[in-house]
């Protein structure tokens, strides 16, 4: 308290004698020895308000604000900030700090008040403009806002200046929901904002443009990491941009980058494993062509592909290549031994003591008996207890049975059935061979042939080669005429095959009537058709909107219009096809929507349009693929002429698309062909133009806006004729 009474009547000499440098080392000096002390500097405030120091007054009174706002009394801060801005306004950091004050309590209209104070003090500070540019974008002015950073950009500005303003812009642009002005303007201050706010700010206005903008912004960060040597932001983005084009289906470029992102951080399990996948992506994608034609791959070149596979887990895919394999030479020793490790990867071990039993089966034709030995061992190891094993020990044991017992190495394995209306196997009780009382009437062939014979219509039935299976089966009964067994199996091959010949006997019929068509020189249109298609004649369905307007356009299409029918196919495809269309129904849900958009695919690549549109209507309600799934639609529709449909469906498209890019004129183009099409001449031309203004260059849109302009001109000149002629009636039957 002494140093402070010391200095108080220091200040009073300093005051007379208007010193006014050591009256301002005082003045902190009593402040520093209590700093927080508001009544003295209130005292100290008054006391220079006296004497005529209005700045040092005002500077006392922000501080003593500063202590109130810190202490929470925010009330006391705000008079004390208000009282010193209306005795000095001309205190240059009192703006700063007091529009803060008023921004923190979202007091908007009071700092842009006090903003546009201080900008009639000093019109030319930027720093207060940047300032009102900030609370208007908060009060929700961004017009207002916008005006006045455009007026300081182009008043070219020092660097720091213009990027805090372009910074702001961004924040305007952004507010407008404009991403793509706002990222243009950012792009070209993004390394001075890392060095002005910091990576993690930046940062995280950058990941706002992710969504939008995902490439772009990779591209423009890589080149900043670049420049800051920022190696663990180089590498983020490396991956960033890999994931980016491995999501477009650009599997080089992803590696490209990935491999980048590699040479900075070798030892990145994840960063690896992608990279494998890719490699093995491209490696099984890489088609060879010869004079245009795959050339044909060899069971050997089968078998490694199906080794890469198994090696990395993929069994699926190797199951795939083996059991087609396995149709073609269904002896073939290496892909058994194959399909054996993958079912025992797989722990199915029935199927992989199958194999065993085929094994030991081809090696006893073979007449390698070590390597049957073995094969039987193997089995006996995976699984004692197989029903097939237990059977096979039985014949061992009892051998005087031996040919009256038809047990074979087969017995106790399930034999699928296929039905009619599915192509898939289904478990079926076993064949339980009894045993057979003594004939004489017919010679019992040894057990290993009976083994053989059944292990083969077995083999046939599964493959779905009925008639191979038949036969035998028939040789089968005549050896054993009293086995139900055998004679339930030809009956039930029999009945399946009947279908079949019908339809061969059918498909005949129709060749024989062409024939005479022909010779008959019968007009085409008269001749009624004997083709089946997979779109047979039906009662028109009336349950959703959108199937009412096909039905209505097609019945009021002339034959003409409709001109693309579906694809004549032959009775026995046909049979199949719908076997195959049934079993999809039964199995598929609705909600499996990336299935029906695979299944409209190939539909539409087989010309099968009618069915593309049905799995297309359904995979549309997913919305990661609609805007893809609207696009086939819309070219399904133009393919049957039906044109309004099209319409719809390419607006449809263009309304899930952000990003105006090729495939968005891409898709504009379609639709003003659609427009065209259906009539619509002028609301074609309209899009056209806008397709012209991208790229005057894309799909030759001059050429259609030239004709469209030429026949529109066309049909106003017979307007105009038209409506000059009725005048001339009208006179005439008045003349009457």
């Amino acid at each position: 308290t002494d140093a402070i009474k010391y200095y108080l009547s220091s200040i009073d000499a300093f005051v007379k004698n208007n010193d006014k440098e050591s009256l301002q080392t005082v003045t902190e000096r009593i402040t520093k020895l209590s700093p927080d002390n508001i009544p003295l500097r209130v005292k100290l405030a008054e006391y220079f308000q006296k004497e005529g120091y209005t700045e040092n007054t005002a500077k006392e009174y922000v501080s003593i604000g500063q202590i109130c706002e810190k202490k929470g009394e925010i009330d006391k801060a705000k008079e004390f900030y208000e009282k010193a801005v209306e005795i000095y306004p001309r205190y240059e950091k009192i703006y700063d700090i007091v529009t803060d004050f008023y921004k923190s309590l979202q007091l908007y209209d009071d700092a842009i008040k006090l903003l546009e104070k201080g900008l009639e003090l000093y019109p030319e500070k930027t720093e207060l403009k940047l300032k009102k540019a900030e609370i208007l974008l908060m009060k929700g002015s961004i017009a207002d806002a916008k005006a006045i950073l455009n007026d300081i950009i182009a008043s070219n500005p020092e660097k720091e200046t213009l990027t805090q303003s372009t910074r702001l812009l961004v924040d305007a642009y952004l507010a407008e929901d404009k991403k793509d002005l706002a990222w243009e303007n950012l792009t070209s201050i993004l390394l001075e904002l890392f060095n002005l706010e910091g990576k993690s700010t930046v940062m995280k206005l950058v990941d706002r443009f992710r969504d939008s903008h995902g490439k772009e912004v990779s591209e423009r960060l890589i080149e900043i990491f670049k420049a800051l040597e920022d190696s663990e932001g180089l590498f983020q983005e490396y991956v960033r941009y890999g994931d980016y084009l491995k999501q477009e289906g650009d599997l080089n470029g992803a590696l490209q980058k990935y491999k980048e992102a590699q040479k900075i951080r070798q030892d990145d399990d994840e960063l690896n494993q992608r990279i494998y996948q890719i490699e093995l992506s491209l490696s099984q994608a890489q088609e060879v062509k010869v004079d245009e034609k795959k050339e044909k791959k060899s069971s050997d070149e089968k078998i490694v592909d199906a080794d890469i596979f198994i090696r990395y887990g993929l069994y699926e895919e190797a199951l795939d290549i083996l059991e087609k394999l396995k149709v073609e030479e269904p002896e073939n020793i290496e892909v058994h031994k194959r399909l054996k490790s993958i079912y025992l990867e797989t722990n199915d071990k029935e199927q992989a003591v199958t194999e065993c039993l085929i094994l030991s089966r081809i090696y006893d034709k073979l007449g390698e008996y070590e390597n049957k030995e073995q094969a039987l061992k193997e089995a006996f190891d995976i699984n004692p207890e197989d029903p097939r094993l237990i059977e096979l020990t039985h014949k061992q044991e009892e051998p005087s049975q031996l040919y009256t017992s038809q047990e074979t190495e087969f017995v106790g394995t399930t034999l699928p059935e296929l039905e009619e209306e599915e192509f898939k196997e289904q478990a079926e009780p076993a064949f339980g061979f009894e045993q057979l009382e003594d004939t004489t009437s017919v010679e019992t062939p040894p057990v290993e042939e009976l083994t053989e014979l059944i292990a083969e219509a077995d083999f046939y039935y599964r493959q779905g080669l009925l008639n191979d299976a038949l036969n035998v089966y028939e040789r089968l009964l005549s050896i054993h005429p009293d086995r139900e067994e055998f004679r339930e199996r030809i009956e039930e091959i029999k009945n399946r095959l009947a279908p079949a010949d019908k339809e061969a006997q059918t498909e005949e019929s129709t060749a024989l009537q062409e024939d005479e068509s022909i010779k008959m020189e019968t007009p085409l249109s008269e001749e009624p058709s004997q083709a089946v298609s997979f779109e047979p004649p039906t009662e028109p369905i009336q349950e959703e909107t959108e199937e009412e307007l096909i039905t209505e356009e097609l019945s009021a299409a002339t034959e003409e219009e409709i001109s693309a029918p579906e694809p004549e196919l032959t009775s026995e495809v046909m049979e199949i096809f719908e076997e195959f269309k049934k079993g999809i129904a039964d199995e598929l849900e609705e909600e499996d929507y990336e299935t029906h958009y695979n299944l409209g695919i190939a539909y539409k690549e087989m010309g099968l349009l009618d069915d593309a549109i049905k799995e297309f209507q359904i995979a549309k309600q997913d919305p990661e693929r609609r805007v893809h799934v609207m696009s086939m639609l819309g070219v399904c529709y133009m393919e049957k002429q039906l044109y309004s449909l099209a319409i719809d469906a390419y607006k449809g498209a263009l309304e899930g698309m952000e990003e105006k890019n090729e495939s968005y004129y891409g898709t504009m183009f379609d639709l003003a062909n659609a427009y065209e099409k259906n009539g619509d001449l002028k609301a074609a031309l309209d899009i056209y133009v806008k397709v012209y203004g991208w790229d005057s260059k894309f799909r030759e849109v001059d050429k259609r806006i030239n004709n469209l302009k030429k026949m529109l001109s066309e049909d106003s000149g017979e307007a105009e004729i038209a409506e000059e002629e009725p005048p001339k009636r009208k006179d005439r039957i008045s003349y009457i």
